[in-house]
């Protein structure tokens, strides 16, 4: 077998990147370099892999985030605007609404990740509790699972008769179990403080994109005599340009790069439907009840 040189695997830069940097697994696969692929393989070690696991989950939650809050804020700026209302209620409605679902993003995301864990773990614990208690058993479903997937009867029991040989291996052969019999990898690292940092992520994100839009109209209503039509424009084209970006991050997240471009459009889409959406319900609640909302709330600010 040919041996890749260290010095080989550090001089291959990665298009795109602005500057030299090791070429990872995935990076060569997104290209179909082989030989790339093989340097990064030499290259990599596992406690690397797992720092970029738990950096690119905050990265997402970062994403999502932030095009749940952008979407939703723009989305009250379209309502607002079609039922008619003054920008004074959109701002004192858009900003409370904002922190209160910023909570519960980040709190929801926070509880959501920590119950899947544990319930991982406690299949785990049960798997390993069934292994103690009748290993023979739990060898067999190994095998028939192997069986299943077309191995020979000799070579099934040979894979499974490796994992059971030693004691050393137990653990490792029980998160095998979880992966084949329950579709579960058993997590590794992910401690409360991490899923609180999730969840931070999750919050601040929603709070920080979602008052984009916002910031724009309380900026212009700063100025005076601005319609409010032209401050929800400007709010609706800071809220494009944000989610343009953050659907290019989610592209680069999940490593579409030849779609980049498409994502970005795709999330201004999906937005500019949410705000269609929002400001005819709230044009059309205004008319159904022959806009007693704007007049009574509008003399009172």
């Amino acid at each position: 077998m040919q041996r890749v040189s260290e010095d080989s695997v550090r001089s291959r830069p990665v298009a795109g990147a602005g500057r030299e940097r090791v070429m990872t697994p995935r990076d060569a696969f997104d290209v179909r370099d082989a030989e790339a692929s093989r340097s990064a393989h030499v290259m990599r070690t596992s406690v690397e892999d797992g720092h970029s696991m738990h950096a690119s989950r905050h990265i997402r939650q970062l994403v999502y985030g932030g095009l749940d809050g952008v979407i939703s804020s723009f989305a009250l700026v379209a309502a607002t605007a079609g039922a008619g209302l003054p920008s004074a209620v959109l701002l004192m409605i858009g900003f409370a609404n904002l922190v209160a679902d910023a909570i519960s993003m980040g709190i929801g995301s926070f509880l959501a990740a920590k119950a899947e864990r544990d319930h991982i773990l406690r299949e785990r614990a049960r798997e390993q509790w069934e292994y103690d208690n009748y290993p023979e058993g739990e060898i067999a479903e190994m095998v028939s699972l192997y069986r299943a997937k077309g191995f020979s009867a000799e070579d099934a029991n040979r894979v499974i008769g490796i994992y059971t040989s030693q004691p050393a291996y137990k653990e490792a052969f029980i998160d095998h179990m979880m992966v084949e019999e329950l579709g579960y990898v058993v997590p590794r690292g992910d401690s409360a403080g991490r899923l609180w940092l999730s969840g931070l992520a999750t919050g601040l994100s929603f709070a920080g994109f979602g008052s984009l839009p916002l910031w724009m109209v309380a900026a212009l209503e700063s100025f005076g005599n601005i319609e409010f039509a032209v401050q929800a424009g400007c709010g609706a084209a800071v809220t494009m340009v944000a989610l343009f970006g953050l659907g290019v991050c989610k592209a680069r997240i999940t490593r579409e790069h030849n779609f980049m471009w498409w994502n970005g459009l795709l999330m201004m889409a999906n937005g500019a439907l949410a705000a269609v959406a929002a400001f005819l319900v709230g044009a059309a609640v205004n008319g159904v009840i022959g806009g007693r909302v704007s007049c009574t709330i509008g003399p009172a600010l």
